[in-house]
Formats: C-alpha cells, sequence, structure tokens
C-alpha cells in the first residue's frame, strides 16, 4: 500500500470514529428526545386515507396515499378515486 493509502485509511478511520463519538454523545444528552420530527409520532394507515375521503378531503388522501404507498401522483389519484386499497 503506498504512503497515501496509508494515510487515507487513517484519516477515514479517523473521521468515522469521531463521527460515532459524536453520535454517542448526542444520544447521551437526549438528543433523540429534543428532535422529535426524528421520532414519528404515528404511522398513517390506509384506514386515515379511507377516513379523509369520509370527510370529502380527496387531496388530503391522494397525499397520504402517496405518502404511505410511495407512488406517483397519477397512480395515487387513480387509486383514492377508484377507492381501490
Amino acid at each position: 500500500m503506498s504512503t497515501f493509502g496509508i494515510y487515507l485509511a487513517s484519516f477515514a478511520a479517523a473521521l468515522l470514529a469521531g463521527a460515532f463519538f459524536f453520535y454517542l454523545r448526542w444520544v447521551a444528552q437526549g438528543g433523540r428526545e429534543k428532535c422529535p420530527s426524528l421520532i414519528p409520532d404515528r404511522v398513517d394507515t390506509m384506514d386515515d386515507v379511507r377516513h379523509l375521503l369520509a370527510q370529502g378531503d380527496k387531496i388530503g388522501a391522494i397525499k397520504m396515499y402517496r405518502e404511505i404507498n410511495h407512488v406517483s401522483l397519477k397512480q395515487a389519484k387513480d387509486a383514492v378515486e377508484a377507492e381501490s386499497f
């Protein structure tokens, strides 16, 4: 291994160790509780999509369907309009 490769490997190892140390410190200081956006409050389900549809919120139902199923706008719109879920 060349000298450059040795330096590069040692730099990468030090960088990885440093990142791991900061992560452990962040967790120990309650970082997960301080960042509620990292922990979802609840998970949306297809029942929630049906509920939005029953309330007449078709656009909200399509948005939620897209988030749950990771599909395109057209696929979500077609599925919600056909209620094929």
